[in-house]
């Protein structure tokens, strides 16, 4: 049982540190979890500049949807493999836990009276 528990676990670190590296190095996307918008401002509301009328306010784009996106779907991607790497380190732990022979030294050689 605790070779197994030990065969599971490493597997399952594996398997999320190849599923890292995989999307890291751009072979795969990550899950498409988040789809927002881009992040923009209207400068003259903030700076409070007077508009000309008839014009349309121009919004300035912070930060486009797809790095926002991109950026996100990666952040979920890293944080949820680093849990099933915990996972597979646990399940690990209690294999070899398993495994070890437990020892007992007793101070004397005479069993108690």
């Amino acid at each position: 049982m605790g070779y197994f528990l030990v065969g599971i676990g490493l597997s399952l670190i594996l398997i999320s540190a190849v599923s890292v590296f995989v999307v890291f190095t751009g072979r795969v996307k990550p899950a498409p979890v988040f789809r927002q918008p881009g992040i923009s401002l209207d400068m003259s509301q903030i700076a409070g500049l007077p508009t000309l009328p008839g014009s349309k306010p121009t919004p300035v784009e912070l930060l486009s949807a797809s790095a926002l996106n991109d950026i996100s779907n990666l952040t979920l991607h890293i944080l949820l493999m680093g849990f099933i790497a915990g996972i597979g380190y646990k399940i690990a732990l209690l294999g070899v836990q398993l495994l070890r022979p437990v020892e007992v030294k007793l101070k004397t050689q005479e069993p108690p009276k």
